[in-house]
């Protein structure tokens, strides 16, 4: 049993979940087998820890029967009738949980019924919150349903003097497909450029032309998707990114949340990859949308906030020299992080904020603090250590270091970036050991330095050679 579906679905459920559970399983509106009811109680008392030898199907099966004999057809007819329930218990966990979509179905019942009062009011009711500020991307799906059932009520009454409701019918339609192919175009988009995925596109191109001139009809979270994609499209034409910034600043709040986070990841990235090619203003301009987003509470999902969200947004401030500004956001988001990087976030950050001060043992302190076998946080972490080493003048733990680094290296051959680290490392080590009285050879470092496309703290590195020149 300890492998079956049915194991597997409890295990997903919480201490509370499970109390609901036992309710709904007991309710003979749910359930009339009083030995489903038993195989439900057992198993929410082996719960969580769920020991192998107490799950033995046969063991399970003389608790819960009070027989000797066990019969292996019946046991799973149990189990299949437990499982049956657990099933619609979490249909039904999601259906209350989104209540705007529940209504939606009061209101189709009502309309099936003939309740032409309730079905007025309900629907109503519902046109008053459709204009509330949308929170959700089945915002448009919601909105179109809730148009759709208006049609048919209308139809379903056969009044033939009564429009019914096909021009809102459209509207709906239009805006919820048009959001979401636009969404996943920009993403098919994103993911050409990062992996060089060929997709068939036929339809997405004309949307686009169609949008040139039509995007200001339908909400802003056309717009903003509408640029986004001009942005990845035509990345040098400034004016897409200006317009996409402008709708992000004047009108998120009209914008389902879900949507606008997808945009902002877009925006971001767009950044990013004007930056790698030598635009460094959009470092500023990185910055200015990771403002917009803490103004906009856009960085938390679930009140928390990803660890690399907050990595990236401090180690862009430290790029612009905004050291106040990176060591409040670091202390007061602190409480914020992902629990399972918390620690290891938070000090790494610190970490290059002491380093930037050229506070280069406090760097150290925070770096000791770090403890992860993640590929790109054990990455960042030794390189930082051995530039704060080399600042320290600290040769025999930075000689130990490169030796180690080196090794890591070799036996993780997976790293996409291996080489950008490689070449790092042996240039600190050609660094260290070059002849800084020979102007000649410190040259042809630097040349080397500067002609080596594929190496991690370029800048950082010519920095300490052009001080061997001085």
């Amino acid at each position: 049993m300890i492998k079956s579906k049915l194991l597997k679905a409890f295990k997903k459920l919480s201490k509370e979940e499970l109390k609901d559970f036992k309710k709904f399983v007991q309710s003979p509106y749910f359930n009339n087998s009083k030995e489903v009811v038993k195989l439900c109680e057992y198993l929410i008392k082996e719960a969580p820890d769920f020991v192998e030898k107490r799950l033995d199907r046969k063991v399970v099966y003389q608790r819960i029967t009070r027989t000797k004999t066990y019969n292996d057809g019946k046991m799973r007819v149990l189990m299949s009738g437990l499982y049956k329930q657990i099933r619609r218990f979490l249909a039904l966990q999601g259906f209350e949980r989104d209540e705007a979509f529940a209504q939606l179905f009061l209101l189709r019942e009502f309309m099936h019924r003939g309740m032409d009062d309730s079905f007025t009011t309900q629907l109503k009711s519902l046109q008053q919150l459709k204009n509330q500020m949308p929170t959700s991307e089945d915002y448009y799906l919601q909105n179109f349903y809730l148009e759709l059932i208006h049609h048919r009520y209308l139809i379903q009454r056969g009044e033939r003097n009564v429009e019914p409701n096909l021009q809102g019918l459209s509207q709906s339609l239009s805006t919820f497909f048009i959001a979401n192919q636009l969404r996943y175009y920009a993403s098919m988009l994103s993911y050409q450029q990062m992996f060089n995925i060929h997709y068939e596109l036929s339809f997405e191109p004309a949307l686009i032309d169609y949008l040139e001139k039509n995007w200001e009809l339908y909400p802003p979270i056309i717009g903003t998707y509408y640029f986004c994609i001009l942005t990845m499209l035509h990345p040098n034409e400034i004016n897409h990114y200006q317009e996409l910034k402008t709708l992000l600043g004047s009108a998120f709040e009209e914008m389902p949340s879900e949507m606008l986070v997808d945009v902002y990841a877009h925006t971001r990235n767009y950044c990013i990859r004007q930056i790698r090619t030598g635009n460094l203003q959009y470092l500023e301009e990185l910055f200015d949308i990771y403002e917009l987003m803490i103004q906009q509470n856009m960085l938390l999902q679930e009140e928390q906030i990803r660890a690399s969200d907050y990595r990236n947004i401090v180690v862009n401030a430290i790029r612009l020299k905004k050291y106040d500004w990176a060591k409040n956001f670091i202390t007061n988001h602190h409480d914020f992080l992902e629990p399972n990087h918390k620690h290891n976030t938070y000090h790494y950050c610190q970490a290059l904020l002491h380093f930037e001060l050229q506070a280069f043992s406090q760097t150290l302190d925070h770096l000791r603090e770090i403890n992860s076998r993640e590929i790109f946080i054990v990455l960042n972490h030794k390189t930082l250590l051995i530039k704060s080493y080399y600042e320290l003048e600290e040769i025999i733990s930075l000689d130990a270091l490169i030796k180690s680094f080196k090794e890591y290296l070799r036996n993780h051959k997976e790293i996409g970036i291996r080489q950008y680290f490689i070449n790092f490392v042996n240039f600190v080590n050609q660094l260290q050991n070059v002849n800084y009285f020979d102007k000649g050879k410190v040259e042809k470092l630097k040349a080397k330095i500067q002609e080596t496309p594929q190496v991690t703290e370029k800048a950082w590195l010519l920095a300490k050679v052009n001080e061997l020149l001085k």
